[in-house]
């Protein structure tokens, strides 16, 4: 494609009012679809910055003003022909039935808009004498002089001629009796077909809007009946279950075992139920039990410690990802952060433990530093786990993160810790500590 034609947005008036204007791609397909003649082409419309470029199929396409007298007659019955064309199917777009007043002035603004693509002011004519191919620029307001100027001329000289090859007016005298009986008839009255036949389902869609808009009430009180009944009765609704007390009845289980065995222990007769092997995997001294979906980690700071603790978390194994916090990344692979608190309060992250492997050992590095204030640096490091339902930001504080629809699994377990670090935006922090997730064992810990 060759750029034949250029010109600067400001300069030149869109036909049609809106935010975009080029020709929007329904113009341009209907415009090709219509085309029929090979020797006629529709320039291709790109917006670059803010010029229009019109391209085309040839590379020696010269401007109207610039051709010979012939070569003029030529482009312009050319252009009259896609003309009647474009004006024919705007008849048919206008007169046509629609099933709706919005298709239908939908249709009207279209057919406005090809009449508006044809007017003599809003084209501008090219033409390639070695392909013999005539070429349109359309969509804006050019007013090409020459253009006008010939179309104007053609039009004189053709009402000229036809003023001499007409036929002169005959006039008729008409007897007065006459006229006044012609008078004195009834005036035919045309009337309108009423019984034309629609096919069945424009019928149906007419009686349904016509329903609607008769019996509105009705259809808002079928509506609200409907939004109820579907509540009373939905089928998918849950039932809310105790998961953690479901989850520590095995202890308990356990532990009022192993009482009776104390309480009973001389009795040798006496048998005892056996303890279930299953109910704590084996942990370590430091390790607390916590079977989890999502670990939420807060970094929590008032104003005796300090102002703008920037924090920095990341991912160290099983692998490692980007550290999240001011002047670093946002978001990380199954770690999200809550965004920078420049006060006080919290800033917090969670991560999707369900990401990971059964066997996996999460590992996840907290550093933090204080940006615009230092007081006594005290801050602390609290430690959430939840299992089941989704995690989204807290609608009543921006910097922290709620769990939907699960449960807190054991309670908020706290880490104190003092930051004496300060100084810049991008610096790395001061190491709080390594909270790590053993998903074999589900269990949590801390150093």
């Amino acid at each position: 494609m060759n750029n034949i034609f250029t010109h600067i947005i400001s300069q030149f008036n869109s036909i049609r009012t809106g935010e975009f204007p080029l020709p929007d791609e329904g113009v341009v397909s209907f415009l090709d679809r219509i085309n029929s003649n090979k020797n006629f082409e529709i320039l291709k419309p790109s917006l670059v910055a803010d010029k229009v470029q019109w391209s085309g199929n040839c590379s020696d396409y010269k401007e109207f003003k610039f051709l010979k007298s012939t070569e003029q007659v030529e482009v312009y019955q050319l252009f009259t022909s896609f003309k009647k064309t474009i004006l024919e199917n705007a008849d048919k777009i206008v007169n046509q039935e629609y099933t709706s007043l919005k298709l239908e002035q939908q249709a009207k603004s279209f057919a406005s808009l090809l009449v508006k693509l044809v007017d003599v002011n809003n084209v501008k004519l090219f033409y390639s004498s070695e392909q013999q191919i005539t070429a349109i620029a359309y969509g804006f307001t050019f007013s090409d002089s020459d253009f006008l100027d010939f179309v104007k001329s053609t039009e004189s000289n053709e009402m000229v001629a036809d003023s001499e090859f007409s036929s002169p007016i005959v006039q008729t005298v008409i007897d007065k009796a006459d006229l006044v009986e012609k008078m004195d008839q009834p005036i035919p009255v045309v009337k309108k077909n009423r019984n034309q036949r629609h096919p069945w389902w424009i019928n149906t869609i007419r009686g349904i809007n016509w329903f609607a808009w008769r019996y509105w009430w009705l259809v808002w009180l079928f509506f609200v009946l409907s939004l109820l009944f579907l509540y009373l009765f939905c089928p998918c609704k849950k039932s809310v279950e105790k998961s953690s007390c479901d989850q520590l009845h095995h202890i308990h289980k356990n532990i009022d075992t192993l009482n009776s065995g104390l309480l009973f222990c001389c009795d040798c007769n006496r048998s005892f139920p056996p303890v279930e092997n299953d109910s704590i995997p084996a942990l370590d001294s430091n390790e607390i039990f916590l079977p989890a979906d999502f670990i939420l980690i807060t970094y929590q700071f008032d104003p005796s410690g300090g102002r703008d603790l920037d924090t920095r978390t990341n991912i160290e194994s099983p692998n490692r990802s980007e550290i999240l916090g001011y002047c670093k990344q946002r978001t990380a692979s199954n770690i999200v952060w809550s965004g920078d608190n420049t006060g006080y309060g919290v800033e917090s992250v969670y991560v999707d433990i369900n990401q990971y492997g059964s066997n996996d050992m999460i590992k996840i590095l907290c550093k933090a530093f204080w940006y615009s204030q230092r007081n006594s640096g005290n801050m602390s490091l609290d430690i959430r786990a939840y299992k089941g339902g989704v995690m989204q930001r807290d609608g009543s504080n921006h910097f922290q993160f709620i769990n939907v629809g699960g449960e807190q699994v054991g309670n908020v377990i706290s880490f104190p810790k003092n930051i004496s670090m300060k100084g810049a935006k991008c610096m790395t922090g001061e190491k709080i500590g390594t909270v790590k997730y053993n998903r074999g064992n589900q269990s949590l810990s801390f150093e």
